[in-house]
């Protein structure tokens, strides 16, 4: 049965851990479907940073529909400085563009 593996948001952690999970299922003869299809099983996973005790809580999930087959949730110590790798990247900043204008007296 093939497995869509998902993750919950577009962070640097996310995108990396979601092709290494890719890697390991397609090394261990699992077929991996680049979307859910009909049949098909989900490999849901999210990263919550808890910044109060530096750690971060990486839950994954196998599921058929709303039934969950498999689950866990591992915590992990991280650095103050590795917290940005679970958060999206804010939008830039649009540049501010002034227009001057010269006047003679």
């Amino acid at each position: 049965m093939p497995v869509y593996v998902s993750g919950s948001r577009d962070t640097p952690f996310d995108n990396s851990f979601r092709e290494l999970l890719r890697t390991r299922l397609v090394d261990n003869s699992v077929p991996v479907a680049p979307a859910l299809i009909a049949g098909g099983l989900e490999l849901r996973f999210d990263a919550l940073v808890i910044s109060q005790q530096n750690e971060v809580l990486i839950n994954t999930a196998l599921q058929n529909n709303d039934l969950f087959l498999s689950r866990t949730s591992n915590a992990y110590r991280i650095s103050p400085a590795e917290q940005s790798l679970y958060y999206r990247a804010p939008p830039p900043v649009p540049a501010v563009v002034k227009t001057w204008q010269t006047v003679q007296w």
